[in-house]
C-alpha cells in the first residue's frame, strides 16, 4: 500500500518521510506509478524530504525500484537499495 501510506504522512505535515517498500504498487486507492507521482507532487506543498528504501529478492528483478527511485528523486530524499538473498 504504498501511496496510502505515503499520503497518510503527508497528511500528518511530517518533515522527512522514510518509505522502506518493494515498490510494487500493488494495493491502495493509487496503483499506477504515474498517477502515484503525480499525487504526491500535488500533496507535497510543505517540500517534506521523502526517502527510500527497496527491499526486494534476488527473484523479484528491479522493475518496481524505478518507482521508489523517482519518489526520492522527486521529492528531494535518497534511495538506497537492499536485496535480500
Amino acid at each position: 500500500n504504498l501511496f496510502d501510506g505515503i499520503e497518510t504522512a503527508l497528511a500528518l505535515g511530517a518533515d522527512e518521510i522514510f518509505v522502506i517498500s518493494d515498490g510494487e504498487p500493488n494495493r491502495g486507492r493509487k496503483q499506477f506509478p504515474d498517477d502515484i507521482l503525480s499525487e504526491i507532487k500535488r500533496l507535497n506543498t510543505r517540500g517534506t524530504r521523502i526517502h527510500t528504501v527497496s527491499v526486494v529478492r534476488v527473484v523479484d528483478g528491479e522493475e518496481h525500484i524505478a518507482l521508489l527511485k523517482r519518489i526520492a528523486d522527486e521529492n528531494h530524499g535518497q534511495h538506497e537499495a537492499r536485496t535480500l538473498k
